[in-house]
């Protein structure tokens, strides 16, 4: 196999050829952002931030930074919380990294703020009607129905930066069980007659 790295417009072009069918056997990967893990997805390991910091995985689709997890308690880190680590970046990361503690429904939580839900959950929720809104990243997100968890009061569930206040985001679960931060003026409580 014949391998040529060249740079272009500022990115990396690895080109593989095969040495029978070149011209059919032609690859081209991409490099993404950090170190290629599978598929579009890439990765960087940081070293702790701070004394009581882990060293922690930063998970990237191509250069768009989708996650990052803590080695030793598998949080979140950086506000990863509540995403779902993708299917196939989740078997890569479990076959490289084993001695990472990995959660097993994929979804990150926190150590200091753990939601817990289970298939019962909606009986004991509040129903909510979440509308088409923007999420914090400017997203368009689609109205769903869902179930009220609280007000995020916690510091890293309003944003951290200073931005959000206290009770104006809320944490609502979807009917599949993804977790969304939720603007207040983007619901409203379905058993409420306001």
């Amino acid at each position: 196999m014949k391998e040529e790295i060249f740079e272009l417009e500022g990115f990396i072009f690895k080109l593989s050829y095969l040495e029978e069918e070149p011209e059919k056997q032609l690859l081209i990967e991409l490099k993404g952002k950090g170190r290629h893990l599978t598929g579009s997805y890439f990765y960087d390991i940081h070293q702790p931030h701070n004394p009581t910091g882990e060293i922690h995985i930063h998970l990237y689709d191509k250069e768009k930074e989708i996650l990052a997890i803590n080695k030793i308690s598998g949080t979140a880190h950086d506000r990863s919380h509540g995403i779902r680590i993708p299917n196939k970046a989740f078997k890569e990361l479990q076959h490289r990294f084993n001695d990472w503690k990995w959660p097993n429904n994929q979804i990150l939580e926190s150590l200091n703020y753990t939601y817990i839900l289970d298939s019962n959950s909606e009986s004991y929720l509040r129903p909510v009607i979440v509308f088409n809104h923007k999420d914090f990243e400017l997203n368009n997100i689609n109205g769903f129905h869902g179930f009220f968890h609280l007000f995020a009061d916690d510091p890293f569930l309003t944003g951290g930066d200073g931005g959000w206040k206290s009770r104006t985001v809320a944490i609502i679960e979807n009917d599949i069980g993804k977790i969304f931060k939720v603007p207040v003026i983007a619901f409203q409580f379905l058993d409420s007659n306001i």
